[in-house]
């Protein structure tokens, strides 16, 4: 599931070789130098298990470790290093190799969610936690309830880089709550625009000291909701506003009920 924190599931280094060489047919030349070369470089993954925990840092460990092993000097010209990493995590991941974190849910948490309909993962809400232990969630998009076991969801991860910012009103959902901020053109892509011309709609100089101001005081669970539509690139060019990111839809159904959890706690704000 996308969002989920991963922990290795194994320790057996020969598992997650077999895993890697069936699903890379890319390393078949690399692996004929030297048929141990696939357990060392899964024994190596294992190693630094604790450097890692969502899928694209697992990917990018396994990039660095392809890299050190001299994986690149056999590949065909139309193979991509990254592509071939990420590639090769996602089989750990279908396989179990590496599995999913277990995570407590709390009321208000923004999740995803399976849903069997189309057997799609969709953003959602935990509205209640029943006394079975289940979780009665909302999904954002349809405003459907729906109960679910915890492990049939995946919290939204927490935004890394962007810390705690005191408390105060959320420029989203009005609610008096800790504040984070969110840069609206995300941290990653300033070396995109520094110095150059930012995307359309942004008023301001392409400076260091502009897109590390520009940005707006929201909680946790907005910025969650924010980062969990688009990626940080979609974000910087396509929702680089609050009032665009107001404008979109899972926005507008996550504030619809974040507004209700207001109202029925009794608060004005």
């Amino acid at each position: 599931a996308p969002h989920a924190r991963l922990e290795l599931g194994t320790d057996n280094a020969q598992e997650a070789a077999k895993v890697l060489k069936a699903a890379l047919p890319e390393l078949r030349a690399w692996v004929q130098e030297g048929a141990e070369r696939m357990e060392v470089l899964a024994a190596s993954l294992l190693t630094y298990e604790d450097r890692c925990e969502e899928l694209p840092k697992w990917a990018r460990l396994l990039q660095e470790l392809m890299e050190e092993q001299s994986v690149p000097n056999s590949l065909d010209e139309d193979d991509d290093l990254e592509k071939v990493a990420l590639k090769g995590t996602t089989a750990l991941a279908k396989a179990n190799v590496l599995k999913a974190k277990p995570r407590t849910c709390e009321v208000g948490d923004p999740v995803l969610a399976f849903l069997p309909e189309d057997q799609e993962w969709h953003p959602a809400v935990v509205d209640s936690i029943l006394d079975s232990g289940r979780l009665k969630l909302i999904f954002i998009e349809y405003g459907k309830p729906q109960e679910v076991a915890p492990d049939e969801v995946r919290v939204m991860e927490d935004v890394a880089d962007e810390g705690e910012e005191g408390e105060g009103e959320c420029e989203m959902c009005q609610r008096d709550l800790k504040l984070t901020f969110h840069h609206l053109i995300p941290k990653d892509k300033h070396p995109t625009f520094l110095g150059k011309r930012l995307p359309n709609g942004v008023e301001g100089e392409p400076t260091r000291w502009f897109l590390n101001k520009y940005g707006v005081m929201i909680c946790r669970q907005c910025h969650n909701t924010v980062h969990s539509i688009a990626s940080n690139e979609v974000l910087a060019l396509q929702y680089n506003s609050l009032q665009k990111l107001l404008a979109h839809p899972v926005i507008q159904r996550w504030l619809e009920f974040a507004k209700k959890r207001r109202a029925s706690s009794g608060k004005s704000k």
